[in-house]
């Protein structure tokens, strides 16, 4: 049978207290605060760059409402930018290269029309679950897909 023995309140905390020290709680929790706080960011931006992957509808306003009490408005526009078809800048600058030398009709300036082969790239990532798209995947989306896209929109159809 367990032996009980009576503390009063004051050899409880010293007790207590000795053995927090002893087993370095107030550094542990210094180093864990410290671990996740670095982690938590870093984190956002996975998840959010993961869940791009699925048809989950204004996620990054979402995201953008909840953290914006948290953290700045440059922050939050950073993950904002990072999480989106950010690359839609690049492809609409090459669309209005296009354009300016006449390649392409002004209605292929459009974000949509500029991310159609980075989801179609995407789909094929996620779909197939290969590393890398093979240049036969390539050449179908940029020839078969994507010029006759930027070409084609904005003709007339009679």
């Amino acid at each position: 049978m367990l032996k009980t023995v009576s503390l009063s309140w004051s050899e409880l905390g010293r007790r207590t207290w000795r053995e927090a020290v002893d087993d370095d709680v107030p550094g542990l929790a210094a180093q864990l605060s410290y671990y996740v706080f670095l982690a938590l960011f870093p984190a956002l931006l996975f998840l959010i760059a993961l869940a791009s992957f699925f048809p989950l509808r204004n996620l990054t306003d979402d995201v953008g409402r909840s953290l914006g009490q948290f953290v700045s408005a440059q922050v939050l526009a950073l993950i904002q930018e990072r999480a989106s078809d950010a690359g839609s800048a690049y492809w609409l600058i090459i669309i209005g290269r296009a354009i300016a030398r006449g390649e392409a009709r002004p209605e292929a300036l459009h974000p949509r029309v500029a991310t159609a082969a980075i989801v179609h790239l995407r789909n094929e990532y996620v779909t197939r679950g290969f590393p890398s798209a093979p240049d036969h995947v390539l050449v179908e989306i940029v020839d078969d897909i994507y010029l006759p896209l930027i070409r084609g929109r904005g003709m007339k159809i009679s």
